[in-house]
């Protein structure tokens, strides 16, 4: 019996499929909601401020032309699916749904339940109707700056962990990871790829880690960013593994033998541009009398069914080192093996993009990716049992981060 969690888990996929992959079964929606803002605008207009009315209509063609120029060119598309400007009007089209579409919906709403009280409660219709517009507006407000701001918004997060017994060399040991670039997102962005680079370079890192997620789809996406993801080479080396969208299992319509090519052509430019690539396999590195083993285990699958490499032949001969550090895509394969990683200090993950959305203080940690993920951003655990989950660099879904930067991190082991 699928457990509640995956059964809610799998419906978010699946909207979320249907969404980015199926986008012909949008359309039947977004027709209702247009017709019924038209009509619910319209009738607005015999004692609605006709500056405003025109203001409001001009808006709303303009954004539902836009909207449909850009439906008909992502469905009439003919090429490979994974080029970034594709993928990049795929992204344009989530951004106008969430700023313009249901923005619209919003309005319509509120609207319509201010108008069937508007006779016996004509303060409360009122009030209904400012507020639908209000939010509508707060929603448009989030979207935007999330798109042009948010985004390319970096921020490094330091972080020190302190590990129980951890040798005098490899106190003060500084860790940068980076994770999920989803590097489409970054589409006629490269300046803001390569500023990440100038962040990481002055960290002063020991090592730099990559968690994995190089592309949302397939190699395409990765060979114009060669150059850029090019990190500076740490003081004892730079090491990545590969993320569940880095196996082409999202691409659709691929062939076991494509997804294979993939996988082949994606790990070759992660080692050209400097990482030592971890395919369930460990380097152990010398650091003064200390050893530390850099162990990195490989993601596959979709969501809700991810599943993982060996994990035996991952911390292989792991176990005589002073410290372990374990890359794993995914989060949940910690929170749910605790037993199993109970001698591994330290586990860094990324995976949930904090879902691009949240709320984060020294008080407050809020996010919709705490309903699906345990772990879904920053430290968790205890004592020498610690997991860091990064909350990534890149974008997937949708072109916006609202409260939950792209994120660059500095651990240093105490």
């Amino acid at each position: 019996m699928i457990s509640y969690l995956n059964r809610y888990t799998y419906c978010l996929y699946l909207i979320w499929y249907l969404f980015v992959h199926n986008m012909i079964f949008l359309l039947l929606p977004i027709i209702i909601i247009e017709s019924l803002f038209f009509l619910t605008i319209t009738r607005k207009r015999n004692y609605a401020d006709k500056r405003i009315f025109s203001i409001i209509m001009i808006l709303s063609i303009v954004h539902s032309t836009i909207l449909l120029i850009t439906f008909l060119k992502i469905i009439s598309y003919k090429g490979e699916f994974a080029m970034n400007s594709h993928l990049a009007d795929q992204m344009t089209f989530t951004l106008l749904i969430s700023a313009g579409t249901v923005p619209k919906l919003v309005i319509t709403i509120f609207s319509n339940i201010g108008w069937l009280v508007r006779k016996p409660l004509p303060k409360i219709s009122r009030g209904l109707n400012r507020t639908g517009i209000l939010l509508a507006s707060f929603i448009v407000i989030l979207v935007i700056v999330g798109n042009l701001y948010g985004r390319f918004n970096f921020k490094t997060i330091e972080t020190t962990i302190n590990i129980v017994g951890l040798p005098e060399d490899l106190k003060g040991f500084r860790i940068v990871q980076i994770s999920d670039l989803h590097l489409n997102s970054f589409h006629k962005h490269g300046n803001s790829l390569l500023k990440s680079v100038d962040i990481i370079r002055g960290l002063r890192p020991d090592i730099i880690v990559n968690t994995g997620d190089y592309v949302s789809y397939a190699y395409p996406e990765m060979e114009p960013f060669t150059g850029m993801i090019r990190c500076p080479e740490a003081r004892y080396g730079n090491f990545a593994i590969l993320g569940n969208h880095d196996m082409g299992t999202y691409h659709p319509g691929w062939t076991q033998e494509q997804r294979d090519y993939n996988v082949s052509r994606i790990s070759e430019m992660i080692t050209a541009s400097g990482f030592n690539l971890l395919t369930d396999e460990n380097i152990e590195l010398t650091i003064g009398n200390s050893t530390v083993s850099i162990a990195g285990i490989t993601t596959y699958g979709r969501i809700p069914d991810i599943t993982y490499g060996d994990f035996d032949k991952t911390m292989e001969g792991c176990q005589a080192s002073d410290l372990r550090i374990f890359l794993s895509h995914d989060p949940d394969l910690w929170v749910n093996n605790r037993e199993m990683v109970s001698n591994i200090e330290l586990t860094l993950s990324g995976h949930t993009h904090g879902m691009q959305l949240g709320l984060e203080s020294k008080r407050i940690k809020i996010s919709p990716a705490s309903i699906i993920f345990t772990a879904w951003g920053g430290l968790y655990g205890e004592k020498n049992n610690w997991l860091y989950v990064n909350r990534g660099l890149g974008t997937l879904g949708f072109p916006f981060r609202i409260g939950m930067p792209p994120e660059i991190t500095l651990i240093i082991l105490e």
